[in-house]
């Protein structure tokens, strides 16, 4: 028999996006959310009890965040956050190259020759190179965009949570994302309701040598 819960979350309005009480029913074991229009008397009067504002206008919200919920393992970072950002890696990216190259042609930055060259270059280099080593590249970038982007939110007052753990397969099947791309992170950024919980790194001795690594 299904066993189907009752969840009661803090999220954004779908209009006003401000925050307040949302209510779900979840089928245990699967990744079926259903929002108050599909509610039983006895769920609607449960919700109500427990504080929820049950009307219709206030109880809708964005589909993609029911979906991407079950998703990230249930973190309330991806329901709380006034936007979660999805970094992708892109598989193909020497497909750019051209106009990015191009841009710079554009802005003064290179010779067009110089550009022509470059493209020419690493078009040649990336047809040669194994799925693997362009896989990991996109990782590399990827992670580099993700500490740029946290950074530059940080800097106009927001706050991230990094999220890497959550079913990437589920999350491309969802998403309806192509192939040629590979999820790198997600990304909440908002307002933090209440300061982080103080943590620890290891020290730069521990993780830093000169010129040989240490003995084991």
């Amino acid at each position: 028999m299904l066993c189907k819960q009752l969840v009661i979350i803090t999220g954004p309005c779908w209009r006003c996006r401000k925050f307040m009480k949302l209510a779900v029913t979840h089928v245990v074991g699967t990744g079926d959310y259903n929002g108050p229009d599909e509610f039983s008397k006895e769920e609607l009067n449960m919700a109500r009890d427990h504080g929820v504002f049950i009307k219709k206008q206030y109880s809708q919200t964005s589909k993609e965040i029911y979906e991407l919920l079950p998703i990230a393992f249930n973190q309330k970072q991806v329901v709380e956050a006034s936007a979660v950002v999805a970094v992708l890696g892109d598989l193909e990216n020497i497909r750019m190259a051209e106009k990015i190259y191009g841009q710079a042609v554009d802005a003064g930055f290179m010779p067009a020759d110089t550009a022509k060259s470059m493209v020419e270059h690493y078009t040649g280099m990336y047809s040669s190179m194994p799925p693997e080593a362009i896989r990991q590249i996109a990782y590399t970038d990827g992670g580099l965009v993700s500490m740029q982007l946290m950074l530059v939110t940080r800097a106009k007052g927001y706050d991230t949570v990094p999220i890497g753990g959550y079913d990437k397969q589920k999350f491309m099947e969802a998403f309806r994302i192509s192939e040629r791309y590979i999820p790198i992170m997600l990304v909440a950024i908002g307002k933090a309701a209440k300061p982080g919980h103080p943590t620890v790194r290891l020290a730069v001795d521990d993780v830093a040598f000169f010129n040989e690594m240490p003995k084991e």
